[in-house]
């Protein structure tokens, strides 16, 4: 990795602090925890960070949470100062290809805090992984996969990819691959992603299977497949993650058959995406987002395994139950929530305000430097105003903020869900803002909250019965259910967690105000599969 950009990262990491300090009540020369950010997780992606030096890797860690002006505070966490105490607490990830890591690295990484690997699987058969252009093969993912285990032992905790709807992958292979993944990988994965491809303009498969991208036929019922976006995140969600996997694809055309190369149909990418969604329930797996399975058990026994075992054949609870979701992936359906990034194309989510990081080296590094640059100025003539020292409200209005924090001067604590869906509600955006939490909501096994809604909103009660005339078609259906729970007001207000009984309700009075909406969930698999037309048809009556 060029030192260049190491030291760009951290240097972003110190504009996060300085951001925070200006922000908060303290001496602008010193940072305390009541302006430190709540961390949940940690994530490094995009490209293969795998192949970045572990120093480095270190480093940024070592800058993120042991700093001692660092930005970020662990919540929970009785010891700042040990490494083990924030391992407990925080979920870091990092994502890591077959083939491009050996142990004495791994171990390294360990001992930096990654507590957490994503494996780019992407297929357990080596044509088509040549397919897809991938330099791993399968006996590769095993062997990775081996020394995760012999390195993290108990604690081991990994996550893989695979993508389905690529060139000569036919429903028997997608059977065998989900197969494979979940009973001849010791131990089975914690988390699987799956991800159909994305043919995009612009890109080698892009030009070799123009007809998907221009062709999708508009009546098609499975137009959501046929645009080659099943089970991926969408604008600021896709984070470039499953794309990035095709335009880096430089392999010479020449060399592949391209007549063997045939794209599923749309019907067998609805095949594919059912099938894995009853399959690995089976398994013992959550599927709690649209394109996300947790393992929340161990698979059921075979028929030997019952015949000899005088145990019961019911599968049994993992350690962690439902902690197996990835942390940091549902940070991005959830309503108000917030994200910090740094490096090479990276974007921030600050309190409703997206900001992309420029994406090439020299303008991102250049960028770095400009921002210090300003900081350093406005606060030296901040510092100078000895009137100004005692107000710190003064610097907060009248110097620097960053460019991804929104310009508005709210004082009220901006990690409160209260607090901004406050912000949001007063802008301009609101309407939009509304769309962004349907499009996020309606792809989770948790739902839309109606109520919350109908709170949040002024004209709440509006907002909802126009977004349930857009949802019966999928009511009908029987793509989306209205959970309603019997005791009205007795909801706790979190998705999905209310310990009172829930009844499905498919009918909907909108002529009346009730005092509960309830909450609109899609059904597990057809209501994520279609998700997209769902989500259309509400955003037509909004």
């Amino acid at each position: 990795m060029d030192k260049r950009y190491r030291d760009a990262l951290l240097s972003e990491i110190d504009l996060i602090t300085y951001s925070t300090i200006i922000q908060g009540t303290d001496d602008a020369h010193q940072q305390s925890n009541n302006n430190r950010i709540p961390l949940r997780s940690i994530y490094f992606g995009g490209g293969t960070p795998s192949l970045a030096p572990a120093d480095t890797i270190q480093a940024i860690l070592d800058r993120i949470l042991t700093h001692k002006n660092g930005p970020f505070i662990v919540p929970n966490n009785n010891n700042p100062n040990s490494r083990r105490g924030i391992q407990d607490e925080l979920e870091i990830t990092m994502e890591m290809d077959p083939g491009t890591f050996d142990k004495p690295k791994l171990i390294k990484l360990k001992n930096a805090g990654i507590n957490r690997i994503s494996l780019g699987v992407q297929s357990t058969h080596n044509d088509l992984l040549e397919n897809l252009g991938r330099t791993h093969r399968f006996q590769d993912v095993l062997k990775s996969i081996e020394m995760i285990h012999e390195v993290y032992k108990e604690n081991i905790n990994y996550s893989i990819d695979l993508i389905s709807g690529i060139p000569g992958l036919s429903m028997a292979k997608w059977i065998e691959t989900l197969h494979i993944v979940t009973t001849q990988l010791n131990p089975p994965p914690d988390h699987i992603s799956l991800y159909d491809l994305q043919v995009e303009k612009g890109t080698v498969f892009g030009q070799w299977y123009e007809d998907s991208i221009l062709n999708v036929d508009d009546d098609n019922d499975l137009d959501d497949i046929g645009n080659r976006n099943v089970g991926g995140k969408h604008d600021k969600y896709t984070n470039g993650k499953k794309q990035s996997h095709i335009t880096t694809f430089n392999q010479n055309e020449s060399i592949i058959n391209r007549s063997r190369l045939q794209l599923p149909s749309p019907e067998e990418c609805a095949f594919m995406y059912r099938y894995a969604s009853g399959y690995l329930k089976a398994k013992g797996y959550e599927h709690y987002e649209v394109s996300s399975y947790a393992r929340i058990m161990d698979s059921p026994p075979s028929s030997s395994e019952r015949s000899t075992s005088s145990s019961s054949s019911a599968p049994k609870k993992t350690r962690n139950g439902k902690g197996r979701r990835s942390r940091h992936n549902q940070i991005y359906w959830e309503i108000c929530s917030s994200w910090y990034a740094i490096g090479l194309g990276a974007t921030s989510s600050i309190r409703g305000k997206q900001y992309a990081r420029p994406r090439e080296m020299h303008d991102y590094i250049q960028w770095v430097n400009r921002t210090l640059t300003t900081y350093t100025e406005n606060t030296t003539q901040y510092i100078s105003k000895e009137s100004d020292m005692s107000s710190p409200s003064t610097l907060q209005n009248e110097v620097w903020l960053p460019p991804w924090l929104p310009e508005e001067n709210d004082k009220s604590d901006p990690w409160l869900e209260s607090n901004i869906f406050k912000y949001k509600s007063e802008t301009d955006e609101s309407d939009d803002y509304l769309l962004d939490v349907i499009m996020t909501r309606l792809r989770t096994k948790e739902g839309l909250d109606l109520d919350r809604i109908v709170n949040v909103w002024s004209n709440g009660h509006e907002k909802v019965k126009n977004i349930l005339r857009g949802a019966q078609l999928g009511l009908d259906l029987g793509l989306l259910e209205l959970l309603r729970e019997t005791e009205l007001g007795s909801s706790n207000g979190r998705y999905g967690e209310s310990n009172d009984e829930i009844v499905v309700d498919s009918t909907i009075e909108l002529s009346s105000l009730p005092s509960s909406y309830g909450i609109l969930c899609p059904v597990d698999p057809d209501g994520f599969l279609f998700s997209n037309s769902i989500i259309s048809a509400i955003f037509s009556e909004l």
